[in-house]
């Protein structure tokens, strides 16, 4: 019988970054989530995968008119997401590895290491 694949769920990123950094583990997450991890060289990105995305709709009542809080709302969510995405974007050039950019070391036993 085949070994079940272990995994951990957290409420937390910063429960989940410290289990990263002390362990063999992976974890998917924002790159504006792990950016500081990846600068030091603790964290090491493995790749982007295009299907990877987050969807999310803003929803209201049918047949009720959205108030002007909920459209500011809105308005907020949309300015965020495209302020996420143009950081994305300069993160990925930085970060993602096979394109000729410099990559983060990854730490082994307290010393860098280059892959």
């Amino acid at each position: 019988m085949a070994r079940a694949f272990p995994s951990v769920e957290c409420n937390s990123l910063t429960a989940v970054k410290r289990i990263v950094a002390g362990s063999n583990a992976i974890t998917a997450s924002t790159l504006q989530g792990v950016s500081s991890e990846l600068e030091r060289g603790t964290f090491a990105l493995l790749d982007r995968e295009p299907w990877l995305t987050v969807r999310y709709g803003v929803v209201a009542l049918k047949g009720h008119p959205p108030s002007s809080a909920a459209v500011r709302l809105r308005e907020f969510v949309i300015e965020a997401e495209h302020a996420v995405s143009v950081e994305e974007v300069q993160l990925l050039k930085r970060w993602r590895p096979g394109r000729g950019r410099r990559r983060s070391p990854v730490r082994r036993e307290g010393r860098a290491v280059r892959q």
